[in-house]
């Protein structure tokens, strides 16, 4: 509904402006219910996935995000999240992160000034030592270079406003396709539909 979708862009758009006057790219964000949301994942020890990710808003794209879950306590430190150009396979963004996944919280969202193409292009998640741990190809890719994991991510509904997710939170098949649907209203922090 429009109500719904105006409260998360209201919701959206409050955080990013508080990062934003704060200096900051990145905000961990509370699950609801301290985590539930990926309470039914099976995640490995140290495993974090690119959970959802919303690059095309409606008009401008302020308040696009990336939003990671994964286990309480991994750090972050030296790790990076790169834009995929679907063009031609190069590196276009690449942003740094650092810190940890609280021990009350599950989610960790980038926001706003990221700014990611809108496809087909890829989102690559790497640790410190250079490994890519997860990555998402997002739109159709024929003739283009797919930097995801299995086969693309398509739902072209996600041009419009909506957000692609994992369902449910956390789950990583390898494969993009199975892994994601199209959210026609973004829960950026809280649990996927």
């Amino acid at each position: 509904s429009d109500a719904v979708s105006d409260a998360v862009s209201d919701a959206v758009s409050d955080a990013v402006s508080d990062a934003v006057s704060d200096g900051l790219h990145y905000a961990w964000v509370d699950a609801p219910g301290g985590g539930a949301g990926c309470s039914d994942c099976t995640p490995l020890a140290s495993d974090v996935v690119i959970n959802e990710v919303l690059y095309d808003r409606v008009g401008t794209d302020e308040g696009t995000f990336v939003e990671l879950v994964g286990p309480p306590g991994t750090s972050v430190d030296g790790w990076t999240l790169e834009g995929v150009n679907g063009t031609n396979g190069g590196v276009y963004q690449t942003t740094d992160l650092a810190g940890e996944i609280p021990a009350t919280e599950t989610s960790y969202l980038l926001l706003s000034d990221l700014d990611h193409q809108n496809g087909p292009d890829s989102l690559r998640l790497r640790d410190a030592a250079g490994v890519v741990l997860d990555a998402v190809g997002y739109e159709s890719f024929v003739g283009a270079v797919f930097a995801g994991q299995g086969s693309p991510c398509v739902h072209p509904e996600a041009n419009s406003g909506a957000s692609i997710a994992r369902s449910p939170d956390g789950q990583d098949t390898q494969d993009n396709a199975v892994d994601f649907v199209s959210s026609p209203v973004p829960t950026p922090g809280a649990a996927n539909p």
